[in-house]
């Protein structure tokens, strides 16, 4: 559900098929304050699954960065 494509964002990842990148989710879900909330406002582009999927790529991203920056430090 999440895409990568220099010619889309620069290749910042983003919802297939859609211009709305996983930052824009991040963003939209503080403003809103929920999964509910940003879907209904994109429906019916967008749905609860690409949103919690937005979710888990970003946290997949950040424990990622964290293992890297762990191991540079123990290094």
């Amino acid at each position: 559900m999440i895409s990568t494509d220099k010619s889309i964002f620069g290749g910042m990842p983003h919802i297939q098929g859609m211009r709305l990148s996983v930052g824009d989710i991040l963003a939209k879900l503080h403003l809103y304050g929920s999964v509910e909330a940003v879907v209904s406002r994109y429906e019916p582009n967008l749905t609860e699954d690409q949103v919690k999927a937005a979710i888990a790529y970003a946290q997949d991203f950040l424990e990622a960065a964290c293992e890297r920056n762990s191991s540079e430090v123990d290094g």
